[in-house]
C-alpha cells in the first residue's frame, strides 16, 4: 500500500497502489479549484485507502477541467486526462477502458461529467 507522484508528459499524478492492485479497474480523482488530491486530505485519504482499487489523482492546478488550451496542459486538462494519463494508465497499470471510473469534486465534479459525456464509450462510470 502507498502513494507515488508519477510525472505523465504535462503533469504530475497521485497515485494510490493497494497493497493487491487488481487489474478490475482504476479510479481517476479529479480535484477542485484548490487543487487539494486525497493524498492531501485525511477524511479521504482515508476513504482511498481503504479501496481494493488503484486511484490516479492527476493534478492540473487552477485550470478547470476544460478541452481548451492551457498553459502546459497543450489541449487542455481534459485532453491531457483523456489523451495522455488513460493510456499511462492502460500501460502502466494493464487496465483499459472501460474499467476505469472518473469521480471528481466541485470543478473535478464538473470534470469528470464533462469527461464522460464526451467519452462516454471508453469512460462510462
Amino acid at each position: 500500500m502507498s502513494w507515488n507522484t508519477h510525472t505523465v508528459v504535462a503533469g504530475e499524478l497521485d497515485v494510490w497502489t493497494p497493497e493487491h492492485p487488481t487489474t478490475d479497474g482504476v479510479i481517476l480523482f479529479l480535484h477542485d479549484w484548490d487543487a487539494v488530491t486525497p493524498l492531501e486530505r485525511d477524511d479521504w485519504r482515508t476513504i482511498v485507502e481503504a479501496s481494493p482499487l488503484t486511484v490516479v489523482c492527476p493534478r492540473a492546478g487552477r485550470t478547470w477541467w476544460l478541452p481548451v488550451p492551457v498553459p502546459g496542459y497543450g489541449e487542455g486538462p481534459l485532453h491531457w486526462v483523456s489523451h495522455d494519463v488513460v493510456p499511462w494508465i492502460e500501460s502502466t497499470m494493464g487496465v483499459r477502458p472501460p474499467h476505469v471510473a472518473v469521480i471528481g469534486i466541485g470543478m473535478g465534479g464538473g470534470g469528470a461529467l464533462n469527461l464522460a459525456f464526451r467519452h462516454a464509450r471508453r469512460i462510462p462510470v
